[in-house]
């Protein structure tokens, strides 16, 4: 399979001699194996394992000195790929790390990996956690049209200035059209590797079926130890068919069986796994505001469209704008909330940092009460509205081209 470089790749290199532990983390098949095997090719002196090879595991689990001897001591870097299947991992890596401070050991996990992580206590302040997911629309385009993605980057590069009021920031209607098709398929198929380097929407589609049905295996499965798998994907499906909505827990619990106790682990699970996350409503006065009931979102559009089994094209289907918020969602990857009063004035994301900045996500560029009542209230830095055709400033607020998601999201 063709090697495509992915973004976090430069950012890693930066540390890749320093003495942390490297973790990169993230969903299953979202690259990380393809990863480290092209660091092990580039790093001299290297040793690339895996805990998928059950032999080499109980090597770990059961002496982490004879490990060492076999795996660590003759190599300059150690690279450890699904760390998440070691029992009581971090208490055997602190050991490596402490012993051998003159090596370098990078792993990575799928989600259960993170929670790990988050969860040893040995590993504080020895370790560097990177997220990688999924292809975002960027390096999607990257792969698929080269020569369309460097005019694409040269605008996108200038779209921090243009929002200051700096340069100009411009696309023909027939550039945008051909990169608005491709943000289309994006939303619908996502940006799992594997599913992007398909040659057909069949093999798409059962490339997808298969990422489902893995995750269910490995990591509710084998990992996590919990034995309904069918119990899981229905809960998932229910949430992908109220993706971008309020989660009522209790009409959830009452749909699916599962008691709220019970509810509330399950979500905890899919938030650490990378299948979805729920996004928390953004407020100042909780007498005004709805406080407690989250927004869901799902890592990727494509995993999120297999479980309702729907890849009709995106302007034919009912849930265009959530695929569309969705999209948004993945490509921003920072911390997002929601607004919305009890009046029913709502914003689809808000970003607060030192400025607030915040998203209105629309098929068509209009603005809406909702914008205009909260720029009264919070006077946000920039009030964005994504959309599919516009680029436009105004006084009031900015209209960017939802192809810009990424960096958009990276307004503060």
């Amino acid at each position: 399979m063709e090697y495509v470089k992915r973004e976090i790749e430069e950012e890693i290199q930066q540390y890749i001699d320093a003495q942390e532990i490297i973790a990169v983390v993230g969903p299953r098949q979202a690259g990380k194996t393809t990863l480290f095997k092209k660091f092990q090719k580039d790093l001299e002196n290297s040793n690339y394992i895996s805990f998928e090879d059950r032999d080499i595991l109980r090597v770990f689990e059961e002496d982490e000195k004879e490990f060492a001897e076999i795996y660590l001591e003759e190599y300059d870097y150690l690279l450890i790929d699904e760390f998440q299947y070691a029992n009581q991992g971090g208490k055997k890596l602190e050991y490596l790390y402490d012993e051998y401070p003159e090596k370098k050991i990078m792993i990575t996990g799928s989600s259960a990996a993170d929670m790990t992580i988050e969860g040893l206590k040995y590993l504080t302040g020895r370790v560097l956690k990177f997220n990688l997911y999924p292809f975002s629309f960027r390096e999607f385009l990257k792969y698929i049209n080269e020569e369309l993605y460097n005019v694409f980057e040269k605008r996108e590069q200038k779209l921090q200035e243009w929002v200051k009021g700096e340069g100009e920031l411009s696309l023909t209607e027939a550039t945008l059209e051909k990169l608005e098709a491709l943000r289309k398929e994006y939303a619908v198929y996502g940006g799992y590797p594997r599913v992007v380097l398909s040659d057909s929407e069949e093999e798409k589609k059962k490339v997808l079926d298969n990422i489902v049905e893995t995750y269910l295996i490995r990591e509710i499965g084998d990992v996590l130890n919990i034995s309904d798998d069918r119990e899981m994907k229905d809960l998932m499906r229910i949430l992908a068919l109220q993706m971008g909505e309020k989660t009522k827990y209790n009409k959830v619990s009452q749909r699916t069986g599962i008691n709220y106790n019970k509810l509330k682990e399950r979500l905890n699970v899919l938030e650490h796994t990378f299948v979805l996350e729920q996004v928390r409503p953004f407020y100042t006065n909780k007498q005004k505001e709805i406080s407690k009931q989250p927004k869901i979102y799902f890592y990727d559009n494509g995993f999120r469209n297999t479980l309702i089994n729907n890849f009709q094209e995106l302007e034919m289907r009912n849930d265009q704008g959530e695929l569309n918020e969705n999209f948004f969602f993945t490509q921003a990857r920072t911390e997002l909330k929601y607004w919305r009063t009890k009046s029913q004035a709502e914003v689809d994301f808000v970003k607060e940092n030192q400025e607030i900045n915040a998203f209105e996500i629309k098929t068509a560029p209009k603005t809406t009460k909702s914008i205009r009542s909260f720029q009264e209230k919070y006077s946000p830095e920039n009030m964005v509205v994504m959309n599919q055709e516009k680029i436009q400033k105004n006084d009031s607020e900015i209209f960017i081209p939802l192809i810009f998601a990424q960096e958009a999201g990276e307004l503060n």
